[in-house]
């Protein structure tokens, strides 16, 4: 469903092992995904998906150019600072560019904690994370010049759509 709103060029941040990216191309659509870590953007190439190591608050390829931008599966939440996520991916967006968020469900506000990743022995550093509802995010959107154009639940997922303010919405409408 989400992919279906995708339009031309479209970036997906922290995109892990690149599964929609790889869903996107199958689809016809041109995709790229960016991540930090090196293991997911080798899963992502052994896959097929066009995945590259960049971090999203550091110049991405192609920025400024790009249709679509995805930030899903919690990603809004990247640093602990969804306004600067917003942020980033409005600078990373063209001009009629639209950004796509999956958020939290309605009513959990914002929210930032401290985790860490344990598992098979180790243990990772602390790092800041955040969780935010659509009604949270829309005012920080707005702080980054986006405009909210829609939102949609599936399946307990929540999704919300921005466009730069001078873009009016071609096709794939959220309601």
């Amino acid at each position: 469903m989400l992919l279906g709103l995708c339009r031309g060029r479209t970036i997906d941040l922290a995109c892990g092992p690149g599964r929609l990216v790889e869903e996107l191309r199958r689809r016809g659509i041109s995709a790229m995904g960016v991540d930090t870590s090196p293991a997911a953007v080798a899963l992502g190439r052994e896959r097929g998906a066009k995945t590259v190591l960049a971090d999203i608050f550091d110049t991405v390829p192609h920025e400024g150019h790009w249709d679509t931008v995805l930030l899903v599966d919690g990603n809004i939440g990247i640093d602990g600072d969804p306004g600067r996520v917003i942020g980033r991916a409005h600078e990373i967006a063209c001009d009629s560019g639209s950004v796509l968020v999956e958020v939290e469900a309605p009513g959990t506000g914002l929210v930032t904690e401290c985790l860490r990743i344990e598992g098979h022995g180790s243990v990772g550093p602390w790092y800041d994370w955040a969780r935010i509802d659509a009604a949270a995010l829309i005012p920080l959107a707005a702080a980054a010049g986006l405009e909210c154009s829609g939102s949609v639940s599936v399946s307990r997922r929540h999704f919300v759509r921005f466009m730069k303010p001078s873009h009016d919405a071609v096709g794939g409408t959220i309601a």
